[in-house]
Formats: C-alpha cells, sequence, structure tokens
C-alpha cells in the first residue's frame, strides 16, 4: 500500500509546486501593473500641471489681447467722433476719415474672429483639465 500512496504524494507535490510558480508568476504580473499604475498617476499628475499652466498662459494671453481691442475700439470711437466734426467742415476729408474708420472696424471684426477661437481653446482646455480632475480619460 505504502507504493500506492507514493505516487499519489509524488504527484500532490508537483502539483503544489506547479500552483505555487503560477502564484509566484501571478504576483510579478501584480507587482508591474501595480508600478505601471503609478507610473501612470504620475503621467496624467504632470499632464494636469502642464494644461494648468497652458490654460494659466492662454488666459493671460486673452486677457492682452481683450485689452489692446478695447484700446483699438477706443481710437475707433474718437475718430468716428473726429470725423463726425470733420463733416461740419470739409466733405471730402471726412469721407476719407470715414473710408479709414470703416477700414478699422472690418480689422476688428477680424481680430474679434481671433478672439473667439482663443476663448473656445481656453474652454476645450478648461474641460480636459476637468476631466483630469474627475479622473476621466482624455
Amino acid at each position: 500500500m505504502s507504493e500506492n500512496h507514493g505516487p499519489d504524494l509524488s504527484a500532490m507535490f508537483e502539483m503544489l509546486s506547479a500552483m505555487n510558480a503560477s502564484n509566484e508568476r501571478q504576483a510579478a504580473v501584480l507587482e508591474q501593473q501595480q508600478t505601471l499604475l503609478v507610473e501612470v498617476k504620475q503621467l496624467a499628475f504632470d499632464l494636469k500641471a502642464v494644461l494648468q499652466e497652458e490654460v494659466a498662459s492662454v488666459r493671460v494671453d486673452l486677457m492682452a489681447r481683450m485689452d489692446r481691442l478695447q484700446d483699438t475700439a477706443t481710437r475707433q470711437r474718437d475718430d468716428i467722433t473726429l470725423l463726425l466734426d470733420l463733416a461740419m467742415g470739409n466733405k471730402n476729408r471726412a469721407e476719407l476719415s470715414l473710408t479709414e474708420a470703416r477700414a478699422a472696424v472690418d480689422m476688428q471684426g477680424s481680430n474679434s474672429s481671433a478672439l473667439i477661437a482663443l476663448q473656445r481653446k481656453v474652454m476645450d482646455l478648461e474641460a480636459q483639465v476637468r476631466e483630469l480632475r474627475e479622473g476621466k480619460p482624455l
């Protein structure tokens, strides 16, 4: 009878050995996954910091651009006032100034389009930052 138990124990030891090797492989894979998770979290943190810096930079650029546009609008208003004054005294000169004022207004319209595009970019960046804060993938 002891001969019957010998092969059974041997087979059990082989199974235990195989299970132990499998557990060790699983532990190694789990450790690699944990390392990758830490790296991904660090990359997400770094990306969030970069996006926040970019949003701040774009916001500063937008504010500077809006200040310049406001200055342009103020100058145009002053020019229109001057035009009205000139119209009272010299019709030809007033017509020339009015043409220049119209060109300036047209230019401001194209500048406003650029400003709107920049504002959309800021909103997109802010949405991405919110998604990162909420843990959503981009």
